[in-house]
């Protein structure tokens, strides 16, 4: 018979990360046009090969190389719309919102992981920058990935020992 693991106390948190998805894909839907800080690094990442990607980027621009890489392919496959260019910010702001939701179900009571998520779907900075074809969300997606994931590798999978397999990964 199949049991949700879902514990009821924690509902509320992904009800409110399902609403933070919902939002974020709506305000993508809607946005406004690109802006021409947008517009300057899409440049680069739309003009140059891959291998030009990784030097320093035209009208003084910065931009992690994966980040760029990942924008060019999505501009190869689906174009220069707003839209395209803005599906990989969005994309990791609805990572981080879920990237919340397995650190707060782990580590936090129900009311404070209700809260967390809050804060991740609806907090003023995290919202803006996964609307901007800018890579702070997904800064914002691995900073809190990364460390979530090196706690969960380190810990024990069960009561007696630490996995090998959570400690490769």
């Amino acid at each position: 018979m199949f049991r949700p693991r879902v514990a009821r106390s924690f509902l509320p948190a992904y009800a409110l990360a399902v609403a933070g998805t919902v939002l974020k894909v709506y305000q993508w839907y809607h946005s406004r046009p690109l802006w021409v800080d947008e517009q300057m690094v899409l440049l680069n990442a739309r003009d140059r090969a891959f291998s030009e990607l990784a030097g320093s980027l035209w009208f003084d621009q910065a931009a992690p190389l994966g980040w760029l890489a990942i924008q060019r392919v999505v501009i190869t496959a689906f174009g220069t719309s707003d839209r395209a260019m803005r599906a990989v910010p969005v994309l990791f702001g609805i990572a981080t919102l879920w990237a919340g939701c397995w650190m707060a179900r782990r580590w936090m009571t129900p009311f404070s992981a209700a809260v967390f998520i809050a804060i991740c779907g609806i907090g003023q900075w995290i919202t803006f920058y996964a609307l901007e074809a800018k890579p702070y969300s997904a800064d914002a997606f691995w900073a809190l990935f990364l460390p979530a994931l090196a706690i969960w590798a380190a810990g024990p999978a069960d009561q007696d020992r630490v996995s090998l397999e959570r400690t490769a990964i």
